[in-house]
């Protein structure tokens, strides 16, 4: 029998320096090195990929080299030798090409003339399943050299194993989601449409589907797939809560967590839920009033703008109020949110027992014009260091005037004291108090 140009040797599944591919086809007389890959003391140390076809790794002189590769040399010079990943068994298929012209191939025998014949029925086989059934060909048996195994299922891999001497018809077992196979398993499956590129999406499969999701690095802020993911973000684990860098962690287009948060804008309406930006309250009592209905949502978010108050507003406990945000809330700057009270005192806190915060907010009163009131722009009383402020500017309005001193000595009462100026009290006049200094600016003590 002649012989083929390929000298015979061990195929080494695929293996060449290193844990090679799955089902690689390894020629006769290529043999694969043994690599070595990682540091251990032992075998246990050594990872095993579990794939048939890569061996198994085993610990020598602290190197994890390869081991018990199976050898799929069947000895027939002219079949190409390789071990299948997929049915991790080896197959030999007989290759034409590797003998002379007037010859085939033949499994267990090699390279041999075609057996003559009349009829398909006088062709025997060429002993390879997956070459296909012999027919008669021109007074030769021939084989169609390869085995038709589709099932028709387009959600199934269809395979011929000729150690099983079989068509094998899987169905996949990731179809509900995967892009490449995507359906419900029934001959139903597609490979998925790719979006075009200025969207920033890939192909997604979900529950059998075909859909799109946002590529790396972006988000679909607006929440319209068909206008693609427009928003460069990449999220950072943790929560988002503002700070000083103005950074959008969570990447939801703002420096804050949208789902925890409360708008407030001077653009807005009081008649809002205000739990986004396009429906924003125009008040921090009502801010407030949101917060205490769901206290998950601790944080207000407050455009720069100027807003007022009637009455002293209480600060709730546990709610974080940050402001420098633009009218969108999209962007966010070290501006300030500016509060103005019409009453004697803008904010209370009182006996906080969690951490409250109020950034970027400046905190103002006007000033008094009742004799002897006090302007005090935020009181806090029993709250330790639960309450934090930064980054903001407190003032308080002059207080009233000096009130009138009755007098024993006279039949008649002295007028009013003049108007405090600065940060002290009116002096009295015609008996009038002297106006008390300090930060409080309350009003004088009455004369004698």
């Amino acid at each position: 029998m002649p012989g083929c140009a390929d000298g015979g040797g061990g195929g080494g599944g695929g293996r060449d320096g290193g844990r090679g591919p799955a089902d690689a086809t390894v020629a006769d007389g290529n043999t694969g090195d043994a690599g070595s890959v990682g540091e251990c003391a032992r075998d246990q140390d050594c990872p095993d990929d579990g794939i048939f076809c890569n061996g198994i790794l085993i610990c020598r002189e602290n190197l994890c080299i390869s081991s018990a590769i199976p050898t799929c040399d069947d000895g027939v010079e002219c079949t190409v030798d390789a071990c299948n990943g997929v049915t991790d068994a080896c197959e030999n298929e007989p290759d034409n090409t590797r003998c002379p012209s007037d010859l085939g191939c033949y499994a267990r025998v090699g390279c041999s003339d075609a057996p003559a014949c009349e009829f398909d029925s006088d062709c025997g086989g060429d002993g390879v399943y997956c070459n296909g059934v012999e027919v008669c060909v021109a007074g030769s048996c021939r084989s169609p050299g390869t085995r038709n195994c589709d099932d028709m299922n387009s959600c199934s891999i269809d395979e011929c194993v000729e150690g099983m001497g079989a068509c094998m018809s899987l169905v996949y077992d990731d179809v509900l989601t995967n892009p490449l196979h995507c359906g419900t398993g029934s001959n139903d499956c597609v490979v998925c449409p790719a979006p075009a590129p200025e969207l920033h999406q890939v192909a997604a499969c979900a529950a059998g589907g075909c859909g799109v999701v946002c590529a790396t690095g972006y988000v679909d802020i607006d929440g319209i797939p068909a206008n693609g993911c427009e928003y460069a973000c990449v999220p950072t684990p943790g929560l988002d809560v503002p700070d000083d860098t103005f950074v959008d962690a969570n990447c939801d287009g703002i420096d804050g967590d949208r789902t925890l948060a409360i708008f407030v804008s001077a653009l807005g309406v009081d008649a809002n839920d205000g739990l986004t930006p396009a429906t924003a309250v125009a008040s921090f009592a009502r801010a407030f009033e949101i917060y205490l209905a769901t206290p998950a949502r601790n944080q207000v978010l407050v455009a720069s703008g100027m807003y007022t108050t009637a009455a002293a507003l209480l600060i709730p406990d546990g709610v974080g109020v940050y402001g420098g945000y633009a009218p969108v809330f999209t962007m966010r700057s070290d501006t300030r949110a500016t509060l103005t009270a019409s009453s004697a005192t803008a904010l209370r806190a009182a006996s906080l027992t969690l951490p409250t915060v109020l950034d970027r907010i400046n905190v103002t009163t006007t000033n008094r014009t009742v004799a002897g009131e006090s302007s005090v722009a935020i009181v806090v009383v029993a709250s330790g260091e639960n309450l934090t402020m930064r980054f903001s500017t407190v003032t308080a309005g002059r207080g009233g005037d000096g009130a009138s001193a009755p007098s024993a000595m006279m039949s008649t009462v002295g007028p009013n004291g003049a108007p405090g100026s600065g940060s002290s009290g009116g002096a009295g006049a015609g008996g009038g108090g002297n106006g008390a200094s300090g930060s409080r600016r309350a009003a004088g003590a009455g004369g004698a």
